[in-house]
């Protein structure tokens, strides 16, 4: 598990969690962590699954840091939750779905433990070649969809989605009740159309939207790109190293030069909360 903050600051700690995993629930692992301000607890979902006649069914378990309890057993479900959950907005969510339905976001309440349905995506289709995931980028939860589609002049195309509130786009940042979250006053609004050419512009993830609006994204912990939605220009930054660490690339402009320095410009809690997390894919393989 890797550190976690105490504020701003890195308090450097981590913890080997036990296992505790039946030989037979581990086919398929998704985690999620979260913090629950009103007990200071911070606590680790999990969620392993079991296949029986082309139906998966997801064990669910809950470790409290500090409680010296184990897992924590809770009840089972049968959504396919994808990748990593994202702790936004108070509790932790996943791109979910059961069966052939369509799937949407599920929410787990650290109070009260339990999975909920919190909200349906922007799209009702997808393709079995799409990917998607979920973000947190400038201080809303994003719906990140990826369509590869050789038969325009790009090979991949990014459309971020915000969850944001009808009246005044207002940004949430402290946790309330999950059921107050998703009611009729949000909606998902099309914040970027970000296209990609060339195998060499493949597979970046974005993390972070500056103050000015740019978004940047990584490619395997090597390359940086910054994409300026005023112009829809897509512009590599940096190139990385074997070793995974960032170096200029052969022409950046002093005012990103700057910017990356600083990253004071990105807008959002945590620029490098979504690095990490993987892209899902509509197989459960």
């Amino acid at each position: 598990m890797t550190s976690h903050s105490n504020g701003d600051t890195l308090t450097g700690e981590f913890l080997i969690l036990p296992s505790e995993l039946k030989p037979e629930y581990d086919q398929r692992l998704v985690f999620g962590f979260g913090y629950l301000p009103s007990t200071n607890e911070y606590k680790v979902v999990r969620c392993s699954y079991t296949e029986l006649n082309n139906v998966w069914k997801g064990h669910v378990a809950v470790y409290t840091l500090g409680s010296q309890n184990g897992w924590r057993e809770k009840e089972d479900i049968l959504y396919i939750l994808y990748s990593s959950g994202l702790f936004v907005n108070g509790v932790i969510h996943w791109i979910g779905k059961i069966g052939e339905q369509v799937p949407r976001i599920v929410a787990f309440d650290l109070a009260d433990e339990k999975f909920k349905c919190v909200s349906t995506l922007p799209l009702d289709s997808f393709t079995a070649f799409d990917t998607f995931r979920l973000s947190l980028l400038g201080g809303n939860m994003c719906f990140i969809h990826t369509v590869w589609d050789e038969s325009q002049d790009c090979d991949e195309i990014q459309d971020i989605w915000a969850l944001k509130k009808r009246d005044n786009n207002a940004k949430i940042r402290q946790p309330r009740v999950t059921r107050e979250y998703y009611d009729h006053n949000w909606s998902w609004s099309k914040d970027f159309h970000i296209a990609f050419g060339g195998p060499e512009m493949c597979n970046y993830k974005p993390f972070a939207i500056t103050k000015s609006n740019e978004v940047l994204l990584c490619q395997d912990y090597r390359k940086l790109c910054i994409y300026d939605s005023n112009t829809s220009t897509l512009t590599k930054l940096w190139d990385g190293d074997s070793n995974g660490f960032f170096r200029p690339s052969s022409n950046p402009s002093h005012e990103h030069t700057c910017f990356f320095k600083d990253l004071g410009e990105c807008s959002g809690d945590n620029v490098t909360s979504d690095i990490e997390s993987s892209d899902s894919k509509m197989s459960t393989s």
